[in-house]
């Protein structure tokens, strides 16, 4: 499986780190003064992808000895109308950075703070996770997945898997 795993599946896997890009993400949010962060989540019952994003982001406010506030926190924003949608309610809360878990709810975010002559990121810092090519036209941040090299990596565990003589499938989880 690659990227998103069905985990009672005993099957070879590929995945990145998603706790660990949100706390990073965050963190840098964090370090270049941002106080008041919005995270643009994705649906919480999508396996451990989006719960494993909010907790990165949670526990790096939290080590930052910063508050969870719900009031800027929204699920199921992985699209760019529902990044901007969010951005209507959360933006008379003085936000000054964002935290998407897509790309795409990032570039929402962007065009609506643009919409209302919001500097980014002066203003605003965005970070998004994925690293769409659109990221660096933008000059916005973003998670890189490396998915053409987790897709390489995916097809050898299938190779590997295929051409084993054992017929035995060994759980292995990258």
């Amino acid at each position: 499986m690659f990227d998103r795993v069905y985990e009672p599946l005993s099957v070879p896997s590929v995945m990145i780190d998603d706790y660990r890009g949100a706390y990073q993400a965050t963190a840098h949010l964090i370090e270049n003064g941002c106080k008041r962060i919005v995270h643009l989540g994705g649906p919480q019952h999508l396996n451990n992808i989006y719960r494993n994003r909010y907790k990165g982001y949670c526990d790096a406010l939290t080590a930052a000895g910063y508050e969870i506030s719900s009031s800027l926190v929204f699920f199921d924003t992985l699209t760019k109308e529902r990044g901007k949608e969010a951005m209507k309610e959360v933006l008379k809360k003085n936000p000054d950075g964002i935290f998407a878990v897509s790309d795409f709810s990032a570039l929402g975010a962007f065009e609506f703070l643009r919409e209302k002559q919001v500097r980014i990121p002066e203003d605003v810092a965005i970070v998004g996770f994925a690293n769409e090519p659109f990221t660096e036209i933008m000059g916005m941040s973003s998670v890189e997945q490396h998915p053409g090299e987790m897709g390489e990596i995916a097809v050898n565990l299938l190779f590997d898997l295929l051409n084993s003589s054992s017929g035995r499938k060994e759980k292995k989880h990258i």
